[in-house]
């Protein structure tokens, strides 16, 4: 999960750095396709990830799409397979910073990414960074959960 979101971060600066949201300011559609023409355009191929406006705005719109199933899905594997509360509420607290973040971008794109919304985008994917670094540090420890939750008990007993 940290790593899609990374990897969505490092596609969002691109965008950011090539001015993309402005060009192609519409949703779901982009020129007026959901995958519209004029992917993979330059050459050599490799080029049209760093440097082709509606390539780079495409990729990060299906990254996003991909973050937010993955994290969805996440939730509700921890909550069905009955993994720790503490990782569950992490989980949950995941999937709404992730649809935060998916809805305050549409909004930024929409609005032709205002400054104040752009910087609250790119604002929400450090605290989205976050909370998936921490959540993946309480699945690293099963043990470090049960301690955590046993704490917690203790302190409210």
């Amino acid at each position: 999960m940290l790593g899609l979101i990374f990897v969505q971060i490092l596609a969002g600066a691109l965008v950011a750095g090539l001015d993309a949201g402005i060009g192609f300011n519409t949703w779901p559609e982009m020129a007026g396709a959901l995958v519209p023409e004029g992917l993979w355009t330059l050459s050599p191929w490799y080029l049209n990830l760093f440097e082709n406006r509606l390539t780079v705005q495409f990729d990060h719109r299906m990254l996003g799409y991909a973050v937010v199933v993955a994290v969805i899905a996440q939730a509700l594997w921890l909550s069905s397979s009955r993994k720790p509360p503490l990782l569950q509420t992490s989980g949950f607290v995941l999937v709404l910073l992730t649809l935060l973040q998916a809805t305050l971008g549409v909004w930024t794109l929409l609005l032709s990414v205002p400054i104040h919304l752009a910087l609250a985008h790119q604002s929400g994917a450090a605290v989205l960074f976050g909370a998936a670094l921490h959540h993946l540090w309480l699945t690293r420890g099963a043990a470090r959960v049960a301690a955590i939750e046993s704490a917690q008990a203790a302190a409210s007993a």
